[in-house]
């Protein structure tokens, strides 16, 4: 089926097409402070992942995943807040991609092109795909986790689970979720199944 993979393609290239003049807009909330600070500390400085890689007064005491990749971006790619912005641009692709390839392996392409749709339609996705903020990381990261415990790829969900906690706090809440979600709903209904096969 091409049709549903054809109109992911297609969301993709609208969400580009809808930020692409927002990517020159300046920092904004809280990606002004302390954000653009700690990222520009780091970029200034050498990114990295170090409790002592930019003051705690701009890290607030999050995790440093983000800082440091958006820092090594912002280190190739210059000062340009155009090309700075593609970086979180780039993960909210990638989150609309994996929304299309979780939906579909765990029911079929015409839900994964309609999850996909229905991100690309909320506002704060669309407001937050360009931000620096490290949101659109914590999403893809978790589609990643969900989209690998689903394939019992245990590895590639440690160590993407591993990720998603070096992001951002939320991900311990998310996690929990995830575990709860595995071990006692999905181990019993398989259980169950299995009975009833029995």
């Amino acid at each position: 089926q091409l049709a549903p993979v054809f109109i992911t393609i297609l969301t993709c290239l609208l969400l580009v097409f809808l930020k692409w003049d927002a990517l020159n807009l300046p920092h904004y909330w809280d990606e002004a402070f302390p954000y653009s600070y700690a990222i520009g500390f780091m970029t200034e400085h050498g990114p990295i992942i170090r409790s002592d890689a930019a003051p705690a007064i701009y890290t607030t005491g999050h995790p440093l995943l983000f800082y440091f990749l958006q820092a090594s971006w912002n280190s190739i790619v210059g000062e340009s807040l155009h090309w700075q912005r593609l970086f979180p641009l780039l993960l909210s692709v990638l989150s609309l991609m994996m929304t299309f390839l979780l939906g579909k392996k765990m029911f079929n392409s015409w839900i994964g092109t309609g999850a996909a749709v229905l991100l690309v339609c909320q506002n704060v996705f669309i407001a937050q795909s360009s931000f620096q903020l490290p949101e659109v990381l914590l999403t893809l990261l978790l589609l990643l986790s969900v989209y690998f415990l689903h394939q019992q790829r245990k590895w590639l969900f440690v160590i993407s689970a591993s990720l998603l906690l070096f992001t951002k706090e939320p991900a311990v809440v998310l996690l929990f979720i995830i575990f709860i979600y595995d071990m006692m709903i999905l181990q019993a209904s398989k259980k169950y199944s299995g009975r009833l096969k029995s």
